[in-house]
């Protein structure tokens, strides 16, 4: 769409503000996981529709509702992801890193590995595999997780395949939040910002 000009760039006008009445609609009737995947949508959606003197009222009012509802998450924090499987290793980090910008991600096959890395290093979030609804994983790290070196407790979050008991196994095996398979930025970055600020997973 970076190629549309002359005429055709009334298109861009009419989508700029549809833009701008969805996300508002969504900050009027509450609904947060619609106006979160906007907000992380916003800069590939501004790099494809902008146009420098085009409709600069509505992009105005676009970018004011998008900058006020836009938490900003700590990129200096220090997580460590927990998992014996390459492929969700690699999803977590890679949403983390060049999604996220968060760079002090650290790695561990199993919760052994994890424990010597709380001990002697930095950790601000666990972020570990849940096996197909067996959380022993995360129970192990559950009562480790006071002991780190400068002994805090480190937030937990656990990766499950799915919704419902896979959730409240997790849970009653002693993590703080949950993401669900497949794992995106946007649940990641939401998921962050809920441990960081102190809200377990039943809590609004």
């Amino acid at each position: 769409m970076k190629t549309v000009t002359g005429d055709l760039e009334l298109a861009l006008i009419v989508k700029t503000a549809d833009r701008l009445a969805n996300i508002q609609s969504c900050i009027d009737d509450g609904l947060s996981d619609f106006l979160e995947i906007y907000i992380n949508e916003h800069p590939v959606f501004q790099d494809a529709v902008y146009r420098e003197g085009l409709c600069v009222d509505i992009w105005q009012k676009l970018q004011g509702l998008v900058g006020k509802n836009m938490t900003s998450i700590n990129t200096s924090l220090s997580i460590l992801i927990v998992a014996d499987n390459s492929t969700v290793q690699r999803i977590i980090r890679n949403n983390l890193v060049d999604e996220l910008k968060i760079t002090h991600v650290k790695m561990a096959e199993d919760d052994s590995a994890a424990l010597q890395i709380i001990q002697n290093e930095i950790v601000d979030i666990i972020i570990a595999l849940q096996h197909r609804g067996d959380s022993q994983i995360i129970s192990r790290l559950a009562n480790h997780k006071h002991f780190d070196k400068e002994n805090r407790t480190i937030p937990l979050i656990a990766s499950v395949h799915q919704a419902g008991s896979f959730i409240e196994s997790a849970l009653s095996a002693g993590a703080d939040q949950c993401v669900i398979y497949p794992i995106t930025a946007s649940q990641l970055r939401e998921t962050i910002l809920a441990v960081t600020s102190g809200k377990k997973n039943n809590e609004s």
